[in-house]
């Protein structure tokens, strides 16, 4: 049986908090598959040294260093964007997150992730919606099985997360008529530097402890791998998606058909005192 072939050749794309994790393993894939990428991520500490590599290889890239939520980042994008051409694909990654329980969070904290983790995903659609338009494109929204399972160690990130769900829907509904798809995909634990850090201070230092107890309540008994989310990402943009929009593709390995927190790791995750962004 033949592979079907993805390919973005002549396809430009954007993806934002694509410094590592999801959005790096994302917009590599991208590049991979022949599009010209457009990188962002809050701070230097990844990006610079990603998007030389990309461009050791051949690749076309841009990088954007800055808080997406600010409209200097925006302009900045923007900027890149005209330089590759266009805009074919926005994939809406960068993310907050507060680990704290309702009692400790901050309404400014939960204000920075309603900022960042919503408002930014609007207002980036929002930016190049006329490049869309002119491509026919499509958005992914980058959203989390905490959206439809919410944690009960952790507060307002996931009704972030689940807004992200809703807006999807409602853009869908809205572009349609300019040819326009929107879709997001729903990780559920996936090995990310950030969650190495987050689970190592909920285990005493040792991420894979804390892994293997989260794992227990998994379906699939595994953490995913940011590939594995790159793919889903690259599937709902391909052209061979063309009649998807509006839907959410969870790759979580079966967890949002369960609760796995309440099946051996809230007992780690009561200590999770952890505040990052990704």
């Amino acid at each position: 049986m033949s592979r079907m072939e993805i390919s973005f050749k002549g396809k430009v794309v954007l993806v934002t908090g694509s410094g590592e994790g999801i959005g790096r393993a994302t917009a590599q894939r991208f590049a991979e598959a022949g599009a010209k990428v457009v990188l962002n991520a809050l701070t230097d500490a990844y990006l610079p040294s990603f998007n030389r590599e990309l461009a050791s290889r051949g690749f076309w890239s841009r990088a954007v260093v800055g808080d997406i939520s600010s409209p200097e980042t925006i302009e900045g994008l923007r900027e890149a964007v005209r330089e590759a051409g266009g805009l074919d694909v926005l994939v809406n990654n960068a993310s907050v997150e507060v680990g704290k329980p309702f009692e400790e969070l901050t309404l400014e904290e939960a204000r920075r992730m309603h900022e960042v983790n919503v408002l930014a995903y609007y207002a980036t659609v929002k930016a190049f919606f006329e490049e869309l338009k002119r491509s026919r494109g499509c958005v992914v929204n980058v959203s989390s099985v905490q959206g439809l399972n919410p944690e009960s160690f952790t507060s307002y990130y996931p009704t972030t997360k689940g807004a992200e769900l809703t807006l999807t829907r409602e853009l869908a509904m809205a572009l349609a008529k300019y040819g326009i798809r929107v879709n997001a995909v729903a990780p559920g634990p996936i090995d990310t530097p950030h969650n190495r850090k987050k689970m190592g201070e909920m285990s005493g230092g040792d991420y894979s402890v804390g892994y293997e107890r989260m794992s227990r309540g998994i379906p699939m008994k595994r953490f995913g791998a940011p590939e594995e989310v790159a793919n889903a990402i690259l599937f709902l943009a391909w052209e061979g998606a063309s009649y998807i929009t509006g839907a959410t593709l969870f790759v979580d390995g079966g967890t949002h058909t369960v609760q796995p927190w309440s099946m051996g790791g809230i007992e780690l995750a009561s200590s999770l005192r952890d505040v990052g962004e990704s």
